[in-house]
């Protein structure tokens, strides 16, 4: 068994997004969960449970919080299925969509993993979960699994189970009148519960659909007081008693997220909608403006609904009017781009689909701060509302007119000002153009220290300008380049000079643009010698470093230009590759993000987790993988740093997680030294986190009498010490100074911290 509470050797869960960034202590993991999209709902007394793609959480009815849970918590996976909460045994099933599935019973944890590792050709996602007594069915492609909750194990399973022995998909189970009722993709199956062998096909028999019904419709089953009820789309719902159906008058409709039975009730979930069915066989019809698209809905002891929303998260009228209960969060669980900026971090789920067309993402974006998550969207309750813009998939922040700009795949560029008014800019007030497919698509952004915002444009008509600039004035300016490659920039990042670098599309060659507006000079670099020698021509991403050295990551591992200017200088220039035991940096690694910390160590997003590396790339300081971290897919999209306090983003294909490292951007003035924890407490085991100082500062902690106890040199603007003394034993308890070095070499006390054992 696994207990819930444990930590991964170096990580423990924080108490909620609301923390301040600073209080992260170092070495820690943040989960920052969507919960917008729920999939599944469970009532366990007075804990209500919400399950998504990207995890867990519950609400606690006694104290009106909720708690968000990962796998940083011991859970067997993010992308959370179907939930069920066996009463009886006091046990939440937990399945996820790679067939493992999570019994948690007493704050323990016991997983069941046998689905997930066996070899089926089908999927292993359950669909289902429906529990009698101590035993549980879930179901799924695969058939079903049984497992008994008492010693949490599976005791059998039930595959082809099919006409003559044929497989098939089973969408649902109930358990009623002694019979196990399975809807499968061959209509409705039963089986006797009376130790019958079910894993038997000729122990099951076919049921008669009913009269009106289509077998290729059917959705769903349940069981409530005796009776069967079953949904067709396009039919409607039909309740099978004494061996006879008879249809309920409900609307018919063509599409069915869920029938469930709670309480003594019988619950439709339907677009926009909950059908509720009493036992007497009155129907009553549950509508709101936050039921968007109920997945589930359950009733908790008060009669009060629950409701797992695809759009609203968490829906209830526990309080009076139906609202959202959902933790805040970013816009989603697919997050394909995050960026620093203003002390504030951004999350954008927009993209394009792989042959460049929109994927016409709605979500809007999300930004993070001290305060946690606002979400800015269009048209749903409770969030912040902006113009109708897909596909957000770039961002800018300008500090000379204070504003956030949006990059649109289609929809053009969205200006969120200081005073949160948005303005749009597309081909009816500015010179942006829409590509050859139509809709202004904005794929590359940046804003220069003269107050200037740049906009890459992609899929440009031939003689159209794929670059523009809006000065600080409002004006703007357009370039266009003869090069067809350089019609597709899909980034914009800018070197120390102001020279912007454009990674191009790889199905029109690939490599990068670079382009000097001052002197009106332009280079297109390649993977051919002399010509940039990149080591694959698809460049994933572009970052400069704290050197002024621009890094490229390709298809093929990483790159540097150590002098950037150079390459505008008509000279034969080739990208530099890093050599790490032996070989060439990551070169078997599709890098799709790099980053830089305080310390000028580099940062790598691949799709085989995220590698970190010494500021000269000769040492491999961590690489974290979903076997060894909470990264909750190895799929890396993109990674941000907060320079402040040294915290690095990491936007997956399956969620956003955070992982505060020990190098921040330096501060010039040393008073504004942060130290924490602080006081370390008894049972304290990670590190204390000292932020704020001079660039590489030579660090000093000493106990009041002046006794040296610790030296140890900043990464960028940071330190950590392990409270431990040269020797490697632990602290006293006691006050310690903490001293630095200015640039005569005299010593500053920067701060005071205690241990307390």
């Amino acid at each position: 068994m696994q207990i819930l509470s444990r930590s991964f050797f170096w990580c423990c869960l924080l108490a909620g997004y609301l923390l301040q960034a600073q209080n992260v202590p170092v070495g820690t993991w943040r989960t920052h969960t969507s919960f917008r999209s729920l999939q599944s709902v469970a009532v366990a007394g007075t804990h209500i449970y919400g399950g998504t793609n990207g995890g867990l959480f519950f609400l606690d009815q006694g104290y009106g919080n909720t708690t968000v849970l990962s796998r940083v918590d011991g859970l067997g996976g993010t992308n959370v299925g179907r939930l069920s909460y066996a009463a009886e045994q006091r046990t939440l099933i937990i399945a996820y969509a790679d067939g493992k599935v999570d019994l948690w019973q007493d704050n323990r944890i016991t997983p069941v993993t046998a689905l997930a590792q066996a070899n089926l050709p089908e999927s292993k996602r359950i669909s289902h979960i429906s529990v009698a007594g101590s035993i549980a069915w879930l179901s799924g492609d695969f058939g079903v699994l049984v497992i008994d909750l008492l010693n949490k194990n599976i005791r059998e399973t039930y595959r082809n189970i099919g006409p003559g022995g044929t497989q098939v998909s089973v969408r649902a189970s109930a358990a009623t009148g002694g019979m196990l009722y399975l809807a499968t993709s061959q209509g409705i199956r039963r089986g006797r519960l009376d130790g019958t062998n079910l894993q038997d096909f000729r122990n099951w028999s076919a049921v008669e659909v009913p009269a009106g019904a289509s077998l290729q419709a059917l959705r769903a089953v349940t069981a409530q007081g005796g009776k069967l009820f079953a949904a067709y789309e396009d039919n409607g719902l039909f309740v099978l008693e004494n061996d006879t159906w008879r249809k309920l008058p409900l609307p018919v409709v063509n599409s069915i997220n869920a029938l469930t039975a709670s309480g003594e009730q019988v619950i439709l979930c339907l677009p926009g909608e909950l059908q509720i069915i009493a036992p007497d066989g009155s129907i009553r019809r549950v509508t709101s403006p936050a039921i968007i698209n109920p997945q589930e809905a359950a009733f908790d002891g008060e009669g009060k609904l629950w409701i797992a929303d695809a759009v609203n998260g968490l829906v209830s009228n526990w309080e009076g009017s139906f609202r959202s209960y959902s933790p805040a969060g970013p816009p989603g669980n697919r997050i394909s781009r995050v960026g620093y900026a203003n002390e504030q971090v951004v999350a954008l789920p927009g993209r394009f689909l792989s042959d460049y067309r929109p994927a016409g993402d709605t979500t809007g974006f999300g930004l993070f701060n001290a305060t946690g998550w606002q979400h800015y969207v269009s048209g749903l309750p409770a969030a912040r509302l902006l113009p109708d813009a897909k596909d957000l998939m770039r961002s800018a922040y300008n500090p000379v007119d204070r504003t956030w700009y949006f990059g649109s795949f289609g929809g053009g560029l969205l200006a969120m000002q200081p005073d949160g008014v948005f303005v749009v800019y597309n081909e009816g007030n500015s010179p942006l153009r829409g590509s050859a497919g139509g809709g202004v698509k904005v794929t590359g952004l940046a804003a220069d220290n003269d107050g200037n915002t740049w906009v890459a444009l992609y899929g440009v008509a031939l003689g159209e300008p794929s670059l523009h600039v809006r000065r600080r004035d409002g004006s703007w300016q357009s370039f266009s380049f003869t090069n067809i490659a350089a019609r597709y920039p899909l980034d914009l990042v800018m070197d120390g000079s102001g020279n912007k670098w454009l990674s191009l599309a790889p199905e029109f060659g690939g490599g990068i643009w670079v382009f000097d507006d001052k002197g009106n000079r332009s280079r297109y670099l390649t993977s051919a010698i002399g010509n940039g020698g990149l080591p694959n021509p698809n460049v994933r991403s572009l970052a400069i470093d704290r050197e002024g050295q621009m890094w490229a990551g390709t298809d093929r591992g990483a790159a540097v230009f150590p002098v950037p200017g150079d390459v505008l200088r008509g000279m034969p220039v080739d990208a530099i590759t890093p050599i790490y035991e032996r070989r060439a940096l990551l070169r078997d690694e599709a890098v799709t993000a790099v980053a830089v910390d305080g310390g000028n160590r580099k940062w790598f997003g691949t799709r085989s987790g995220v590698f970190l590396f010494n500021a000269t790339t000769d040492k491999l300081v961590n690489h974290f993988t979903v076997a060894n971290s909470p990264l909750p897919s190895d799929s890396v999209a993109h990674l941000a740093i907060h320079s402040g306090t040294g915290e690095v983003f990491m936007a997956t294909a399956s969620g956003l997680v955070s992982y505060r490292g020990t190098a921040t951007a330096a501060e010039a003035d040393p008073a504004g030294v942060k130290i924490f924890p602080n006081p370390v407490r008894p049972g304290f085991g990670g590190l204390v986190g000292i932020s704020g100082l001079p660039e590489d500062a030579v660090v000093k902690i000493t106990d009041v009498s002046g006794r040296l106890v610790y030296e140890t040199r900043a990464q960028g603007g940071s330190a950590v010490w392990n409270v431990q003394d040269y020797r490697g034993r632990r602290a006293a308890t006691g006050i310690y100074l903490i001293y630095t070095s200015d640039a005569a070499g005299s010593q500053l006390l920067v701060g005071k911290m205690a241990v307390i054992e």
